[in-house]
């Protein structure tokens, strides 16, 4: 069994993209994601720093209002904001660093008060501040509870509060409650900045000086939680989410991205396109274009949707040598005709983007292309693709192949992902995986669903696929996709890479390999023919016998 961590995953949401592919954010948390470092950073094991801190406690009647969680009636005003400040990394380290870009809102509530969510940056809880407007300021009486746990007593709460740095005889950095707890921010124009006098202009390294005053979380007694902001500057968001027109109906259309084939909702009102259904992760969001002739022009910078503490804007991005750009717009090429959109270079890419300013991706659509739906007319699948092969090692134990897989035809015709599966072909024999060498497995699987991931010895990434290979001095390893369509299964070609010359070869097949009936029995023979009934390591033939009375023969190797 192998422990790694794909190449590419989680890139997206630390800032970066790979050179080479795209990830969703949805393999890391986005919520918890880590804090640019400086050279200046804390690090520092929680707990070891609560336990040196002096507890100020702070009087039973200043704690009595309740959490805020729900937004309270009235205007809300939206905001995209940038801090500095402390948080926890994995729960276990200290870090001071920035938050950008985050989800900033403010609420002139029906009721005269002022509410702010979530009033420290790496602290997502959607609890709010209460205050008031007072000529070009807020104001907030604090301490007020802005984030709440589960302990074992009962409901554990944590409090806002005006927090000053003091050093321990160790030489530790540690915050306490101050004796003025009122809080101000200060509005000019559209903007809004956290009043705690904090110089955010980096040093001469390019880090930030340490604050001596912090809006910090902190127990009941004033013990410092560690999140907290020293700087906030927000500004305020000038446009609206934007939505399909009420009335419009919508078309499903197919849709090409990344190597893979989805279905999309199209709408189109006068010079616009609308598009929604794009990625489950943000199932409602449009994305607009506007049809001028036989193009459709894609504009950066709409705002489309909310995903925990950000907004997310429809971005255009171009992949130049490995390096994304972001694009003030990008021209498809439409075909009425047979009802075709694509981008006319396949290093564009469409981002759902946290930011207006650098990529910093929730989700991204690469080589986008839309299209009308095609029944299946030619239901073989597409060879699978050589992407890369790293041979047995002895450190890791195991061996590797990365290849691509499609669930449509050349033709762009889609099929079903659930109706698919392949073959790993070891030496020229197929390979069935054992739960010995593939502890996610409940029993041995010769066919791998197309779809099929676990944490450790297979991963999925857009249409490519990385299997691990545990099998030592292997000459070729070779991928075959099957197809299950209108009751027959239908073959690809075989690709198969050789380990000594790099070379890799696809081997014709014969497209169709028989009627599907659903698996009965499978029968295990040795080489000379004689019934096994638990196959352990060897090369046997297995004997397949379905439901239909029909069998197949395979050579199958087990390890």
């Amino acid at each position: 069994m192998k422990t790694f961590t794909l190449f590419a995953a989680g890139l997206m949401i630390a800032g970066s993209m790979s050179a080479v592919t795209l990830t969703d954010a949805q393999s890391i948390g986005l919520e918890n994601k880590p804090l640019e470092l400086s050279r200046h950073t804390d690090i520092s094991l929680v707990g070891t720093a609560m336990s040196q801190q002096p507890a100020k406690v702070i009087a039973k009647e200043a704690l009595a209002e309740p959490i805020i969680t729900e937004a309270p009636a009235g205007k809300q005003l939206n905001y995209s904001r940038n801090s500095l400040g402390y948080s926890l990394y994995y729960g276990m380290y200290l870090l001071f660093g920035s938050q950008d870009d985050q989800a900033g809102q403010i609420i002139d509530g029906d009721d005269g008060y002022v509410y702010i969510k979530n009033p420290i940056g790496a602290l997502t809880y959607n609890a709010y501040l209460k205050g008031e407007r007072e000529g070009d300021k807020i104001r907030v009486e604090l301490p007020q509870i802005i984030y709440q746990e589960n302990g074992q007593d009962g409901v554990v709460d944590f409090y806002a509060r005006i927090m000053e740095a003091e050093v321990n005889e160790d030489g530790g950095r540690y915050f306490v409650p101050t004796e003025n707890q009122t809080l101000y921010y200060t509005v000019t124009g559209d903007k809004i900045s956290l009043d705690l006098g904090y110089d955010h202009t980096p040093l001469d390294d390019g880090s930030y000086p340490y604050p001596d005053k912090v809006l910090g979380l902190s127990a009941a007694n004033g013990d410092w939680a560690y999140y907290s902001d020293c700087w906030q500057e927000w500004t305020r968001l000038d446009q609206d989410m934007l939505t399909m027109p009420e009335g419009l109906e919508t078309e499903q259309w197919a849709f090409f991205h990344n190597g893979l084939a989805d279905y999309v909702d199209i709408a189109f009102d006068g010079d616009y396109m609308y598009v929604t259904n794009m990625t489950p992760l943000l199932p409602e969001a449009v994305i607009r274009g506007k049809v001028d002739g036989d193009t459709v022009v894609f504009e950066s910078g709409l705002y489309i949707g909310n995903y925990v503490s950000w907004y997310i804007y429809q971005m255009m991005c171009y992949m130049n040598d490995g390096d994304p750009e972001l694009r003030d717009s990008m021209v498809l090429s439409y075909d009425r005709e047979e009802k075709v959109i694509a981008c006319t270079d396949p290093n564009d890419i469409i981002l759902f983007n946290t930011s207006l300013n650098r990529v910093y991706a929730l989700t991204n659509f690469q080589n986008p292309k839309f299209c009308s739906i095609k029944p299946v007319t030619q239901p073989v699948p597409m060879t699978p693709q050589f992407v890369e092969f790293i041979d047995y090692y002895d450190t890791y134990g195991y061996a590797y192949i990365v290849f691509d897989i499609y669930s449509y035809n050349k033709l762009d015709e889609i099929f079903n992902p659930e109706n698919m599966w392949y073959n790993l072909l070891i030496d020229g024999l197929v390979e069935t995986l054992d739960p010995e060498d593939y502890i996610s497995l409940g029993e041995p699987i010769t066919n791998i669903p197309f779809n099929f991931k676990d944490s450790y010895d297979i991963h999925v990434d857009g249409s490519q696929r990385t299997v691990c290979i545990y099998a030592q001095g292997i000459e070729t390893a070779g991928i075959q996709l099957f197809h299950e369509y209108d009751g027959k299964v239908y073959e690809s070609d075989i690709m198969t890479y050789n380990v000594e010359t790099g070379k890799v070869e696809d081997t014709p097949s014969a497209g169709v390999s028989g009627t599907f009936s659903e698996v009965g029995e499978a029968e295990w023979y040795d080489l000379q023919g004689r019934r096994v009934q638990n196959p352990t390591g060897g090369i046997y033939i297995c004997k397949i016998r379905c439901t239909d009375g029909s069998t197949r023969v395979m050579k199958v190797s087990r390890r």
